[in-house]
């Protein structure tokens, strides 16, 4: 797994547990709240909405499972290891970018470099949830 390059966070127990991890890069930075520019290309963790986590590189969250009485309380890095599963990481991708990308995949494996590009419909169907 690459290092996280941006972490996105008001809890500084969850900043300790990556550091003990060794999931930072060297050069990380630690906002509490991110823009766009903040996050495009970088490999990121914290909790962000999805317009945000599709400009980022990488997207890793640690689960956490709380009991109803720590939700919405600061926790520290040891009720952070305590509860924390393994971190996930995503590429997530905007409809748009998904057929872009397989488009390219497609073109690679399957043109023969002296054909016309074949105009793969990688969209996501929306009923089934998959493309």
């Amino acid at each position: 797994m690459e290092k996280i390059d941006f972490v996105v966070t008001r809890h500084p127990g969850l900043v300790d547990y990556l550091r003990e991890l060794d999931m930072l890069s060297q050069d990380c930075v630690v906002l509490d709240h991110a823009t766009p520019d903040d996050v495009r290309g970088k490999n990121v963790c914290g909790v962000l909405p999805h317009n945000l986590s599709c400009l980022c590189r990488t997207f890793t969250e640690i689960p956490l499972n709380l009991p109803p009485e720590l939700r919405g309380k600061e926790l520290d890095v040891e009720q952070v290891r305590q509860y924390a599963g393994n971190p996930v990481t995503y590429r997530i991708f905007t409809d748009d970018q998904w057929s872009s990308a397989m488009n390219a995949v497609a073109d690679a494996a399957f043109n023969d470099g002296c054909s016309a590009p074949i105009d793969w419909d990688w969209t996501i169907d929306q009923t089934k949830g998959r493309p």
